[in-house]
């Protein structure tokens, strides 16, 4: 699943995930379409508010790596 369906999922703006993770929405959205990529620091917090497993934490921290942003 991509960053935006997560988001999406959770019923989630971008500002209010921003506010969530103590990034302005404008990161959300240069993350969402793949034009900056998270730092660690910002990869586990959003993994930690979009509730995404530890089995695949490993594959959503790859989706920033690739030019596809899904979840293998």
């Amino acid at each position: 699943m991509t960053l935006r369906e997560l988001r999406l999922q959770k019923n989630l703006t971008q500002a209010e995930l921003a506010s969530m993770i103590g990034v302005d929405s404008a990161h959300i959205s240069y993350l969402e379409t793949g034009n900056r990529k998270p730092s660690y620091e910002t990869l586990i917090k959003l993994a930690s508010v979009l509730n995404v497993s530890e089995r695949d934490f490993y594959s959503f921290m790859r989706s920033f790596s690739s030019n596809e942003s899904q979840i293998q």
